[in-house]
Protein backbone atom coordinates (compact mmCIF):
# COMPACT_ATOMS: atom_id res chain seq x y z
CA UNK A 1 0.00 0.00 0.00
CA UNK A 2 1.25 3.66 -0.65
CA UNK A 3 2.37 5.60 2.53
CA UNK A 4 2.07 9.05 3.46
CA UNK A 5 4.56 10.99 5.86
CA UNK A 6 2.38 12.32 8.91
CA UNK A 7 4.88 14.17 11.50
CA UNK A 8 8.18 13.69 12.62
CA UNK A 9 9.63 11.92 15.94
CA UNK A 10 13.62 13.71 15.83
CA UNK A 11 15.20 12.43 18.24
CA UNK A 12 14.33 8.30 18.18
CA UNK A 13 16.20 5.92 16.72
CA UNK A 14 14.08 2.46 16.81
CA UNK A 15 14.40 -0.96 16.93
CA UNK A 16 11.94 -1.72 14.51
CA UNK A 17 8.71 -0.57 12.95
CA UNK A 18 5.79 -0.17 15.41
CA UNK A 19 2.87 -1.60 13.60
CA UNK A 20 -0.78 -0.51 13.98
CA UNK A 21 -3.15 -1.39 10.94
CA UNK A 22 -3.08 1.59 8.70
CA UNK A 23 -0.05 3.37 10.41
CA UNK A 24 2.99 2.82 11.57
CA UNK A 25 6.35 4.14 13.48
CA UNK A 26 9.53 3.57 11.18
CA UNK A 27 12.89 3.78 11.68
CA UNK A 28 15.26 5.51 9.05
CA UNK A 29 16.02 1.58 7.55
CA UNK A 30 12.62 0.41 7.14
CA UNK A 31 12.11 0.23 3.36
CA UNK A 32 8.77 2.49 3.70
CA UNK A 33 10.70 4.79 4.99
CA UNK A 34 13.96 4.97 2.45
CA UNK A 35 10.86 4.49 -0.67
CA UNK A 36 9.36 7.82 0.84
CA UNK A 37 12.14 9.88 0.97
CA UNK A 38 13.59 8.85 -2.39
CA UNK A 39 10.29 9.44 -4.51
CA UNK A 40 9.50 12.71 -2.45
CA UNK A 41 12.24 15.55 -2.04
CA UNK A 42 10.60 17.40 0.11
CA UNK A 43 10.20 15.10 2.59
CA UNK A 44 13.93 14.02 2.17
CA UNK A 45 14.74 17.61 2.39
CA UNK A 46 12.75 18.40 5.62
CA UNK A 47 13.62 15.01 7.53
CA UNK A 48 17.65 15.20 6.71
CA UNK A 49 16.97 18.95 8.58
CA UNK A 50 17.51 17.38 12.21
CA UNK A 51 20.67 17.57 13.84
CA UNK A 52 21.82 18.24 17.42
CA UNK A 53 22.54 21.58 18.77
CA UNK A 54 26.31 20.07 18.07
CA UNK A 55 25.32 19.26 14.76
CA UNK A 56 25.27 15.83 14.82
CA UNK A 57 23.14 14.57 12.03
CA UNK A 58 20.16 12.56 12.95
CA UNK A 59 17.62 10.13 11.46
CA UNK A 60 14.49 10.62 12.85
CA UNK A 61 11.55 7.95 13.43
CA UNK A 62 8.75 9.17 11.35
CA UNK A 63 4.73 8.31 11.89
CA UNK A 64 3.35 7.20 8.61
CA UNK A 65 -0.16 6.18 7.57
CA UNK A 66 -1.79 4.34 4.65
CA UNK A 67 -2.84 7.03 1.69
CA UNK A 68 -6.63 5.80 1.37
CA UNK A 69 -7.17 5.96 5.49
CA UNK A 70 -8.69 9.14 6.77
CA UNK A 71 -6.49 11.99 8.56
CA UNK A 72 -5.40 10.56 11.41
CA UNK A 73 -6.86 12.45 14.49
CA UNK A 74 -4.20 14.07 17.01
CA UNK A 75 -5.76 12.68 19.84
CA UNK A 76 -4.68 9.10 18.18
CA UNK A 77 -1.36 10.13 17.54
CA UNK A 78 -0.45 11.33 21.10
CA UNK A 79 -1.35 7.77 21.92
CA UNK A 80 0.74 6.13 19.48
CA UNK A 81 3.83 8.08 20.86
CA UNK A 82 2.35 7.74 24.44
CA UNK A 83 2.15 4.05 23.88
CA UNK A 84 5.64 3.78 22.58
CA UNK A 85 7.49 6.31 25.25
CA UNK A 86 5.71 4.15 27.96
CA UNK A 87 7.06 0.45 26.61
CA UNK A 88 10.74 2.26 25.90
CA UNK A 89 11.06 3.92 29.07
CA UNK A 90 9.40 1.68 31.47
CA UNK A 91 11.90 -1.00 29.83
CA UNK A 92 14.79 1.43 30.49
CA UNK A 93 14.48 2.12 34.09
CA UNK A 94 13.55 -1.30 34.62
CA UNK A 95 17.26 -2.40 33.38
CA UNK A 96 18.98 -0.11 35.11
CA UNK A 97 17.48 -0.85 38.29
CA UNK A 98 17.84 -4.76 38.13
CA UNK A 99 21.22 -5.03 36.25
CA UNK A 100 24.61 -4.02 37.23
CA UNK A 101 24.95 -2.49 33.82
CA UNK A 102 21.48 -1.38 32.90
CA UNK A 103 22.24 0.11 29.28
CA UNK A 104 21.64 3.10 27.29
CA UNK A 105 17.85 3.14 27.31
CA UNK A 106 15.80 6.49 27.72
CA UNK A 107 14.61 7.21 31.16
CA UNK A 108 12.76 10.01 30.03
CA UNK A 109 9.88 10.11 27.54
CA UNK A 110 10.50 13.70 26.27
CA UNK A 111 13.22 11.38 23.84
CA UNK A 112 9.70 10.56 22.14
CA UNK A 113 8.05 13.90 21.63
CA UNK A 114 7.00 14.65 18.25
CA UNK A 115 8.33 17.97 16.51
CA UNK A 116 5.84 21.20 16.25
CA UNK A 117 7.57 21.78 12.53
CA UNK A 118 5.86 19.70 9.98
CA UNK A 119 5.30 20.11 6.33
CA UNK A 120 2.34 22.15 5.11
CA UNK A 121 0.35 21.05 2.18
CA UNK A 122 2.16 22.87 -0.40
CA UNK A 123 5.39 20.61 0.27
CA UNK A 124 7.58 23.91 0.07
CA UNK A 125 7.03 25.67 3.65
CA UNK A 126 6.58 24.32 6.96
CA UNK A 127 4.04 24.90 9.80
CA UNK A 128 4.83 25.95 13.83
CA UNK A 129 2.01 24.68 15.96
CA UNK A 130 2.89 24.73 19.66
CA UNK A 131 0.81 26.14 22.82
CA UNK A 132 2.36 29.35 22.30
CA UNK A 133 2.50 29.80 18.54
CA UNK A 134 1.21 29.03 15.22
CA UNK A 135 3.07 29.59 11.97
CA UNK A 136 2.22 29.34 8.29
CA UNK A 137 4.36 29.62 5.54
CA UNK A 138 7.72 29.44 6.63
CA UNK A 139 10.38 28.65 4.24
CA UNK A 140 11.60 24.82 4.17
CA UNK A 141 14.86 26.20 2.69
CA UNK A 142 16.05 27.53 5.99
CA UNK A 143 14.75 24.91 8.53
CA UNK A 144 17.11 23.40 11.17
CA UNK A 145 15.43 21.19 13.45
CA UNK A 146 16.76 19.68 16.72
CA UNK A 147 15.16 17.47 19.28
CA UNK A 148 13.71 17.93 22.86
CA UNK A 149 16.46 19.60 24.86
CA UNK A 150 16.08 17.44 27.91
CA UNK A 151 17.98 15.26 25.18
CA UNK A 152 21.31 17.13 23.88
CA UNK A 153 23.12 13.70 22.86
CA UNK A 154 20.07 11.51 22.19
CA UNK A 155 22.70 9.57 19.51
CA UNK A 156 23.65 7.70 22.57
CA UNK A 157 20.47 6.44 23.61
CA UNK A 158 19.49 3.22 22.61
CA UNK A 159 15.37 2.13 22.16
CA UNK A 160 14.44 -1.28 23.66
CA UNK A 161 11.27 -1.73 24.24
CA UNK A 162 8.77 -3.77 26.41
CA UNK A 163 7.30 -5.69 23.42
CA UNK A 164 4.65 -7.40 26.11
CA UNK A 165 3.06 -4.29 26.88
CA UNK A 166 3.00 -2.38 23.58
CA UNK A 167 1.65 -5.52 21.77
CA UNK A 168 -1.29 -5.01 23.95
CA UNK A 169 -1.78 -1.68 23.98
CA UNK A 170 -1.27 -1.62 20.09
CA UNK A 171 -3.69 -4.09 19.79
CA UNK A 172 -6.41 -1.68 21.89
CA UNK A 173 -5.58 1.40 19.65
CA UNK A 174 -6.25 -0.82 16.78
CA UNK A 175 -9.41 -1.90 18.31
CA UNK A 176 -13.36 -0.57 16.71
CA UNK A 177 -14.93 -3.06 18.77
CA UNK A 178 -18.94 -1.21 18.59
CA UNK A 179 -20.33 -0.60 22.34
CA UNK A 180 -20.30 2.02 24.66
CA UNK A 181 -18.11 0.19 27.66
CA UNK A 182 -15.54 -0.44 24.83
CA UNK A 183 -15.59 3.42 23.97
CA UNK A 184 -15.00 3.96 27.41
CA UNK A 185 -12.23 1.80 28.01
CA UNK A 186 -10.09 2.95 25.68
CA UNK A 187 -10.95 6.69 26.63
CA UNK A 188 -10.03 5.59 30.20
CA UNK A 189 -6.71 3.88 29.19
CA UNK A 190 -5.55 6.61 26.73
CA UNK A 191 -6.33 9.78 29.02
CA UNK A 192 -4.38 7.56 31.67
CA UNK A 193 -1.45 7.31 29.45
CA UNK A 194 -1.10 10.85 28.60
CA UNK A 195 -1.07 11.52 32.42
CA UNK A 196 2.17 8.64 32.46
CA UNK A 197 3.50 9.91 29.40
CA UNK A 198 3.70 13.56 31.57
CA UNK A 199 4.84 11.16 34.54
CA UNK A 200 8.01 10.16 32.79
CA UNK A 201 8.82 13.02 31.01
CA UNK A 202 11.98 14.94 32.92
CA UNK A 203 11.59 16.79 35.70
CA UNK A 204 13.69 19.93 34.28
CA UNK A 205 15.57 21.15 31.67
CA UNK A 206 18.45 23.06 33.94
CA UNK A 207 17.52 24.61 36.84
CA UNK A 208 16.22 21.70 39.25
CA UNK A 209 15.19 21.05 43.04
CA UNK A 210 13.60 18.08 44.82
CA UNK A 211 9.68 19.56 44.20
CA UNK A 212 10.38 18.85 40.55
CA UNK A 213 10.74 15.02 41.49
CA UNK A 214 7.98 15.51 43.18
CA UNK A 215 5.28 17.25 40.71
CA UNK A 216 6.52 14.50 37.86
CA UNK A 217 6.27 11.80 40.51
CA UNK A 218 2.41 13.45 41.35
CA UNK A 219 0.78 13.09 37.90
CA UNK A 220 1.73 9.09 38.25
CA UNK A 221 -1.72 9.40 40.75
CA UNK A 222 -3.84 10.86 38.38
CA UNK A 223 -2.83 8.35 35.37
CA UNK A 224 -4.15 5.39 38.45
CA UNK A 225 -6.96 7.19 39.18
CA UNK A 226 -8.44 7.56 35.78
CA UNK A 227 -7.90 3.94 35.31
CA UNK A 228 -10.78 3.52 38.32
CA UNK A 229 -14.36 3.07 38.72
CA UNK A 230 -13.99 5.46 41.75
CA UNK A 231 -11.17 7.80 40.81
CA UNK A 232 -9.42 7.68 44.15
CA UNK A 233 -6.99 5.93 46.23
CA UNK A 234 -9.85 3.36 47.53
CA UNK A 235 -10.33 2.52 44.04
CA UNK A 236 -6.91 2.70 42.83
CA UNK A 237 -5.75 -0.20 46.09
CA UNK A 238 -8.62 -2.02 44.88
CA UNK A 239 -7.20 -2.22 41.34
CA UNK A 240 -3.96 -3.17 42.14
CA UNK A 241 -5.08 -5.76 44.63
CA UNK A 242 -7.05 -7.48 42.13
CA UNK A 243 -3.52 -7.83 40.22
CA UNK A 244 -2.25 -11.17 39.25
CA UNK A 245 1.83 -11.17 39.97
CA UNK A 246 3.82 -13.52 38.26
CA UNK A 247 5.75 -13.47 41.40
CA UNK A 248 2.98 -14.64 44.29
CA UNK A 249 4.61 -12.88 47.44
CA UNK A 250 4.20 -9.49 45.67
CA UNK A 251 0.34 -10.54 46.65
CA UNK A 252 0.69 -12.39 49.70
CA UNK A 253 3.76 -10.94 51.63
CA UNK A 254 2.84 -8.59 53.80
CA UNK A 255 4.97 -5.41 55.22
CA UNK A 256 4.82 -2.46 56.92
CA UNK A 257 2.11 0.31 56.34
CA UNK A 258 3.26 3.61 55.27
CA UNK A 259 0.35 5.01 56.64
CA UNK A 260 -0.58 5.75 60.49
CA UNK A 261 -3.27 4.00 62.36
CA UNK A 262 -6.23 3.38 62.41
CA UNK A 263 -5.26 1.67 58.78
CA UNK A 264 -3.59 -1.66 58.32
CA UNK A 265 -0.13 -1.73 59.95
CA UNK A 266 0.63 -4.00 57.11
CA UNK A 267 0.15 -4.60 53.61
CA UNK A 268 1.24 -6.24 50.53
CA UNK A 269 4.09 -4.35 48.83
CA UNK A 270 1.95 -3.06 45.83
CA UNK A 271 -0.05 -1.55 48.24
CA UNK A 272 3.06 0.12 50.41
CA UNK A 273 4.22 1.39 46.79
CA UNK A 274 0.88 3.27 46.39
CA UNK A 275 1.28 4.36 49.97
CA UNK A 276 4.57 6.27 49.05
CA UNK A 277 3.11 7.67 46.02
CA UNK A 278 0.19 9.24 47.37
CA UNK A 279 2.24 10.79 50.67
CA UNK A 280 4.65 12.17 48.06
CA UNK A 281 1.95 13.32 45.90
CA UNK A 282 0.11 14.87 49.23
CA UNK A 283 3.54 16.91 50.69
CA UNK A 284 4.25 17.86 46.85
CA UNK A 285 1.02 19.32 46.61
CA UNK A 286 0.06 20.95 49.67
CA UNK A 287 3.72 22.65 50.32
CA UNK A 288 4.64 20.19 52.99
CA UNK A 289 8.81 19.29 52.96
CA UNK A 290 8.75 16.03 50.47
CA UNK A 291 9.63 12.70 52.75
CA UNK A 292 12.77 11.65 50.76
CA UNK A 293 13.47 8.51 52.28
CA UNK A 294 9.93 7.33 50.56
CA UNK A 295 11.17 8.60 47.10
CA UNK A 296 13.99 6.22 47.35
CA UNK A 297 16.82 8.73 47.76
CA UNK A 298 18.06 11.81 48.37
CA UNK A 299 16.64 14.82 46.27
CA UNK A 300 17.37 17.86 45.48
CA UNK A 301 20.44 18.96 43.28
CA UNK A 302 20.48 18.57 39.79
CA UNK A 303 23.48 16.44 39.50
CA UNK A 304 21.83 13.27 40.87
CA UNK A 305 20.51 11.18 38.64
CA UNK A 306 17.08 9.94 39.83
CA UNK A 307 17.67 6.73 38.25
CA UNK A 308 20.73 6.38 39.48
CA UNK A 309 20.39 3.36 41.58
CA UNK A 310 23.95 4.13 43.58
CA UNK A 311 21.84 6.89 44.99
CA UNK A 312 19.39 4.71 46.73
CA UNK A 313 19.27 5.15 50.59
CA UNK A 314 16.51 3.50 51.72
CA UNK A 315 16.82 -1.04 52.57
CA UNK A 316 13.75 -1.78 51.83
CA UNK A 317 12.54 0.03 48.46
CA UNK A 318 13.77 1.52 45.03
CA UNK A 319 12.82 4.62 43.86
CA UNK A 320 9.53 5.17 43.02
CA UNK A 321 10.50 6.74 39.73
CA UNK A 322 11.15 3.11 38.73
CA UNK A 323 8.89 1.22 41.23
CA UNK A 324 5.60 3.30 40.22
CA UNK A 325 5.85 2.42 36.63
CA UNK A 326 6.07 -1.06 37.08
CA UNK A 327 2.97 -1.12 39.50
CA UNK A 328 1.43 0.24 36.41
CA UNK A 329 2.29 -1.57 34.07
CA UNK A 330 1.40 -4.74 36.16
CA UNK A 331 -2.01 -2.87 36.54
CA UNK A 332 -2.61 -2.05 32.47
CA UNK A 333 -1.95 -5.80 32.02
CA UNK A 334 -4.40 -6.74 34.21
CA UNK A 335 -6.85 -4.61 32.54
CA UNK A 336 -6.22 -5.51 29.67
CA UNK A 337 -6.10 -8.71 30.06
CA UNK A 338 -10.00 -8.06 31.27
CA UNK A 339 -11.01 -6.96 27.82
CA UNK A 340 -9.37 -9.71 26.01
CA UNK A 341 -6.48 -7.33 25.02
CA UNK A 342 -3.54 -9.17 26.44
CA UNK A 343 -3.17 -12.63 27.44
CA UNK A 344 -1.08 -14.11 30.58
CA UNK A 345 1.56 -17.31 29.53
CA UNK A 346 -0.29 -20.49 30.54
CA UNK A 347 2.17 -23.72 31.52
CA UNK A 348 1.93 -25.63 28.67
CA UNK A 349 1.06 -29.63 28.31
CA UNK A 350 4.06 -30.21 26.35
CA UNK A 351 7.23 -30.32 27.82
CA UNK A 352 8.87 -29.45 24.49
CA UNK A 353 7.16 -25.92 24.98
CA UNK A 354 8.87 -25.43 28.66
CA UNK A 355 11.60 -23.38 27.08
CA UNK A 356 9.45 -20.65 25.43
CA UNK A 357 7.20 -20.35 28.71
CA UNK A 358 9.60 -20.08 30.77
CA UNK A 359 11.73 -17.29 29.04
CA UNK A 360 8.25 -15.58 28.59
CA UNK A 361 7.74 -15.99 31.91
CA UNK A 362 10.82 -14.46 32.92
CA UNK A 363 9.83 -11.68 31.14
CA UNK A 364 6.50 -10.88 33.00
CA UNK A 365 8.92 -11.20 36.46
CA UNK A 366 11.69 -9.19 35.25
CA UNK A 367 9.71 -5.94 35.18
CA UNK A 368 7.77 -7.09 38.50
CA UNK A 369 11.59 -7.30 40.42
CA UNK A 370 12.05 -3.83 41.30
CA UNK A 371 9.11 -4.37 43.70
CA UNK A 372 9.84 -6.84 45.39
CA UNK A 373 13.19 -5.85 46.77
CA UNK A 374 15.84 -3.56 46.68
CA UNK A 375 17.69 -4.28 43.89
CA UNK A 376 21.05 -2.90 44.31
CA UNK A 377 21.33 -4.55 47.90
CA UNK A 378 20.68 -7.89 45.59
CA UNK A 379 23.24 -7.20 43.14
CA UNK A 380 25.93 -6.72 45.67
CA UNK A 381 24.62 -10.08 47.50
CA UNK A 382 25.10 -12.03 44.49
Amino acid sequence: MPWDFVIAMPAVSLPRAVEAGNTAVVPFADARYQELIAAEAHVRKFLGSFCTAFGHQLQPAIVIRDRSAERIQAEDLAALRNMIALAAVTKARTDRCVHRFGGLGPVYADLFELYPVNLAVDAETVTVRTASEFGLDDDLEHFQGQPDPAYIYPQNVTVELDEVLLRSLVALWQSRRAGEDEDRFRRRVFRSLESAYHALASPFLNLGSQYDHALRLALWVSAFEILTDRGDREGVERLILAVTWSHPELGLELVPSVRQPPHDTHVPRPIQTCQRLYKVRNESLHGDAISAHLVGHRLGGQEEDPIDTSRLCADEWNHLDVVVPALYRGVLLHLLTRERFHTYPEEPADVEEYGDYFETRETYRHYEKPLLFQCRNRRHRR
